[in-house]
């Protein structure tokens, strides 16, 4: 389940990789810099990168870090990390190899205990949806009141992965079943289930806001302004 993302920042770039995190200035001829465990990194398996505003935040097989001002800070550790969502101030989301970690100031509290979390993303400013894996089966949970419980619309649905684009919208990936945009402000009858049957592999959204797909053996689809296209006519591409 690991996620491995690139991240950019005005005066360095990022590239996670497996067993390692490289850094590089936006000068082609800089040298790249290796970073290990003496630079910070709890350990060296990387299982994503994430940037949100001037934070850096990286997980890893042993714990979550995070490079402000291109400096270090432990931020969760002695386990695998998979997700962090900085809410709002002091207030953190940390999905875990054993359950989420809801972070307040320096108070942790443990949730969904005996789920590996990878995913957690706002539903709205006081709900959070979080794909949570048990064995080899994940599906979507969602925290309101306090309380974990399984969004009904996709219950007994297998989670391959969940995001959120630039209008807001939630996309589930389902495994081997397309996927299915969510507007928080509609009801889960309204939920539009786009190209069902179709086992989509790979989700980006470019800057244009437009929704690309990669799918398996089907080759790669946009969606725009609602309706989609296919791009690759080999479907071995």
């Amino acid at each position: 389940m690991t996620t491995c993302h690139s991240a950019r920042r005005t005066a360095a770039g990022w590239v996670a990789a497996l067993g390692s995190l490289l850094a590089v200035s936006d000068s082609q001829a800089a040298p790249w810099k290796h970073l290990v465990e003496a630079d910070g990194l709890p350990k060296l398996e990387i299982q994503f990168v994430k940037r949100t505003g001037d934070d850096l935040w990286v997980g890893t097989s042993g714990g979550l870090v995070v490079f402000r001002g291109g400096k270090p800070t432990p931020f969760h550790v002695d386990e695998a990390v998979w997700d962090i969502l900085p809410a709002k101030a002091n207030f953190y989301w940390i999905g875990t190899q054993n359950g989420a970690v809801l972070k307040v100031g320096a108070t942790e509290t443990r949730s969904l205990e005996g789920h590996a979390v990878g995913r957690i993303l706002p539903f709205s400013p006081t709900v959070f949806w979080a794909m949570a894996r048990q064995k080899d089966r994940a599906q979507l949970m969602e925290f309101r009141d306090k309380v974990w419980r399984p969004v009904p619309r996709f219950a007994g649905m297998k989670i391959r992965d969940l995001f959120r684009s630039r209008d807001e919208q939630l996309w589930v990936l389902l495994d081997a079943n397309g996927i299915v945009a969510v507007n928080p402000a509609d009801p889960p009858e309204k939920w539009v289930h786009h190209r069902e049957g179709l086992n989509i592999t790979a989700f980006h959204e470019d800057a244009k806001g437009r929704i690309w797909c990669g799918t398996w053996g089907r080759g790669v689809w946009r969606f725009e302004q609602g309706a989609w296209t296919r791009m690759l006519d080999n479907e071995d591409a």
